[in-house]
């Protein structure tokens, strides 16, 4: 549903590390894990898919960095406790803010949040009396009224000494009063301000995800030679086989009749087997070839079948 979303790779990567240690993935699942982790990482370093937020709550910490810069040090505010509030958190952790306070009329939800952020809980009534220390307030609630009014943000904006504060709404209805933005140094955006960022950066990932594609048919492609190839594999060790059964054998009859020494015998022993190797060189090479994915599955069955006749297979 999101493009470029990283957490769905990570999930299968986790998935598959379970799987390989129960053995059971075997040598196709292993290279065609790999093959796709491998096409990921390229799309990931040469598109630029997952740099524009696609989410309500990155898209809130995105536009934070833009009127901050950077967000290391800052002090936020989270009132709520609900998912896009913790999801909102989690992204500010990962951005490196100093201090994380959250406010819910649940106090034990709002306690909870807070350890899972590393930071505090406060009262919710008592919420106001923080908005003097906090640079970002993301507030999300239930409330079917204002929680957060023009008075308490001014009285609040005195205290900070002129220090800009963003302001993040992304509750419906609105929890913070509208006209807080008319105070100077006082940022308010909320939830259709973010939906309209979401809008214009999924446009952005979307023809990233373009570029992508042309990555994926390629590596597509050439996992399904390799898999056609594989195909092929078992005839290949078959003939190999039975090859070297022959040479083992003649090798027998040979020595039996000789007197010859150890290093005379491993003389032989590596002639034959180098000779043995040319013989096939050709062979293999062209069944390899011939199940090659510019051929279709017929052509490939009469390839492997004039093969079992040619060397006698069963």
């Amino acid at each position: 549903m999101v493009v470029g979303e990283p957490q769905i790779l990570g999930q299968v990567k986790d998935a598959y590390q379970s799987a390989r240690k129960v053995k059971a993935t075997g040598r196709i699942l292993n290279q065609l894990f790999e093959k796709a982790f491998f096409v990921a990482k390229r799309v990931r370093t040469e598109t630029s898919i997952a740099e524009n937020a696609v989410s309500i709550s990155y898209a809130a910490v995105e536009l934070a960095e833009k009127i901050f810069g950077h967000l290391e040090g800052r002090t936020v505010l989270l009132i709520g406790a609900g998912e896009m509030i913790e999801l909102a958190g989690k992204h500010l952790v990962h951005q490196g803010v100093k201090t994380i306070l959250v406010a819910n009329h649940n106090y034990d939800r709002a306690a909870g949040l807070a350890r899972k952020l590393g930071g505090s809980a406060v009262e919710f009534d008592k919420f106001t009396d923080e908005l003097a220390e906090a640079d970002i307030v993301i507030s999300s609630t239930a409330a079917p009224h204002y929680v957060i009014k023009r008075e308490a943000v001014e009285k609040a904006v005195r205290h900070r000494g002129g220090k800009p504060v963003f302001f993040i709404d992304i509750a419906v209805p609105r929890d913070i009063e509208p006209s807080i933005n008319e105070i100077p140094n006082v940022f308010l955006y909320d939830i259709d301000d973010l939906a309209k960022v979401v809008a214009s950066n999924r446009s952005e990932r979307e023809k990233e995800a373009e570029k992508a594609m042309f990555m994926i048919r390629d590596e597509v492609t050439r996992f399904s030679a390799w898999l056609e190839r594989l195909e092929m594999e078992p005839m290949i060790v078959a003939i190999r086989k039975k090859a070297e059964e022959i040479m083992e054998r003649e090798l027998q009859k040979t020595f039996s009749k000789l007197e010859l020494d150890q290093n005379e015998k491993q003389a032989i022993e590596v002639m034959a087997a180098s000779m043995i190797n040319k013989i096939l060189h050709d062979p293999t090479l062209h069944l390899k070839r011939q199940s090659g994915p510019q051929h279709d599955e017929h052509h490939r069955r009469s390839i492997t079948e004039l093969a079992k006749s040619l060397f006698n297979l069963e």
